[in-house]
């Protein structure tokens, strides 16, 4: 059984486990994004097939039993619609865990990737005992998706060399961090289940 819920909801958004039941509307969620995620996204350099994505979302099955990445779909529960996907995912050593995430194309701006982020970093500090540090990066010029550290009250602690993996990477990455104590002090009674 893995260390967090297989479920997490706000009221208004629920993130469930990724599995097998939501290929279909993942992959039509998938097509319609596909230019912004092939943009940003360095996991979306290939085309996604049926076949490619029933085999990562194996991977995705077995990575999440084994504690190593806990990868959600994200449904709007206003109209039951599939509007993304997040993750929470490990980095090296027990205190250090990352979120990523990204949003339908037709559903952004709405506060989705918000949501689904908050939900996930009080799951780590609830679940997972020896998270310290959460963390959050992206391209220096993914100004759309900076805002969610910004709204949630992370801090930009510096800007790396990275890799240019993706056509909309400029070789600089942000890197933003949440601690513990910082999270506790500006969220209270924040659901994770």
């Amino acid at each position: 059984m893995a260390l967090v819920p297989d479920h997490l909801s706000d009221g208004v958004i629920e993130l469930r486990r990724c599995g097998f039941d939501d290929v279909d509307e993942a992959l039509r969620a998938i097509d319609e994004s596909w230019p912004e995620l092939h943009h940003w996204l360095f996991s979306f350099q290939d085309h996604v097939t049926h076949d490619t994505y029933t085999d990562a979302t194996r991977e995705d099955i077995k990575c999440f039993d084994g504690d190593q990445d806990w990868r959600y779909n994200v449904f709007d529960l206003r109209d039951e619609t599939f509007v993304g996907m997040a993750n929470l995912y490990r980095l090296s050593g027990p205190e250090r865990v990352a979120v990523g995430y990204w949003v339908r194309s037709s559903r952004t701006r709405r506060g989705y990737a918000s949501r689904a982020s908050r939900l996930l970093v009080a799951t780590a500090f609830s679940c997972l005992p020896l998270v310290q540090i959460v963390e959050i990066q992206m391209d220096v010029t993914n100004i759309a998706s900076a805002r969610v550290p910004e709204k949630l009250g992370f801090r930009r602690v510096a800007e790396l060399s990275r890799d240019i993996r993706a056509p909309g990477h400029s070789g600089r990455g942000v890197l933003w961090e949440m601690d513990r104590q910082g999270w506790s002090d500006t969220n209270t009674n924040v659901p994770t289940s």
